[in-house]
């Protein structure tokens, strides 16, 4: 039996459903001997009958485990720099207890992003060895300049990784883990990425970059470095950074993969996210420049005005208040 992880909260629902439909749909072996791991805040009927839909078409195993209370508390007490990684929210630390939730027989297991699309066969990634090691991950683009500023060792991205989960519990890495993040001294960026990637310095060993391919902003499959072959092509695609393909406003490539996965899956219908703030209506706006819908970037600018004006409209009314409100005695 193969052990495939999902961290995710109520909003990135949908987007889990994306990933393993493409995930189910691509796996080449028996689907009873998959079983589906999920770690998210809450359940209802709705995702249950969703999950009931996958184990029926797939015959493969879910099993759902709730963060508690206690557990959500304790996470709220390790840093997120929402300077740099906006998108980022406390449920990427569900991670780190992944291997406190899961049964104690389960000692190895695949954890998956529910920004990734698997494109391809990962039965030779289920089974890769990890030689000793305790995680095995893809080089992230940014491995250089950690490397060079936060003096990190290597730098994996955390979006696909190989779990041994066994030695995970006998090292103790959660608490070592949490312990790390809670130090005010500790200059982390990507939460607890960063954390795994300081923590586990020395029980990290590199996977090929086909599993796990950057998608991200106005380029194609980013590449790690050094460049891949054509012969190694990618079996599970990431939408890093902050824009993703559910959102109208994105102008990240290749969008398809996911918008194929969430139309074959129990989420089908769903829609993207409509642009709200001034930056997404600017961002839609030259993206329909781009695509040459130019009545439709004429409105989404005239929206990014109204915003603007009634951000000026407030500003001057609160500074006018201010000037004219009677003194404190």
């Amino acid at each position: 039996m193969f052990h495939v992880v999902y961290c995710f909260d109520h909003n990135y629902r949908q987007h889990f459903g994306a990933s393993v439909t493409s995930l189910l749909l691509n796996y080449r072996g028996p689907g009873d001997g998959l079983c589906i791991h999920m770690v998210t805040d809450s359940t209802d009927a709705q995702l249950e009958s969703r999950l009931e839909t996958l184990r029926r078409a797939f015959k493969a195993r879910f099993e759902l485990h709730v963060v508690d209370a206690a557990q959500v508390a304790e996470i709220a007490t390790l840093p997120l720099n929402a300077q740099v990684a906006k998108h980022i929210t406390t449920s990427t630390y569900f991670r780190l207890l992944v291997p406190q939730l899961l049964p104690a027989e389960v000692e190895r297991i695949l954890y998956l992003d529910s920004d990734t699309i698997i494109i391809g066969d990962i039965r030779k990634l289920l089974t890769f060895d990890l030689g000793g090691h305790c995680i095995a991950g893809v080089q992230d683009t940014d491995e250089d300049r950690f490397q060079k500023f936060e003096n990190y060792h290597q730098y994996i991205n955390a979006g696909v990784l190989l779990m041994d989960l066994k030695k995970w519990r006998a090292m103790d890495y959660t608490r070592k883990c949490f312990d790390f993040g809670r130090q005010p001294s500790r200059n982390i960026i990507y939460a607890d990425q960063c954390i795994i990637n300081s923590v586990l310095a020395d029980d990290l060993t590199k996977l090929p970059p086909r599993w796990n391919r950057f998608i991200r902003g106005a380029t194609k499959i980013v590449t790690a470095t050094p460049p891949v072959s054509a012969s190694e092509d990618a079996r599970i695609v990431h939408y890093v950074g902050a824009e993703k393909p559910w959102q109208a406003w994105c102008t990240s490539p290749d969008p398809e993969y996911y918008w194929t996965y969430v139309t074959a899956s129990p989420w089908k219908g769903a829609a993207p996210v409509a642009p709200v703030t001034v930056n997404q209506h600017h961002s839609m706006a030259r993206k329909q420049m781009a695509a040459g819908d130019f009545e439709q970037a004429g409105e989404s600018y005239e929206r990014v005005v109204t915003h603007l004006l009634a951000k000026s409209v407030t500003r001057n009314s609160q500074a006018a208040w201010h000037a004219n409100r009677d003194p404190q005695p």
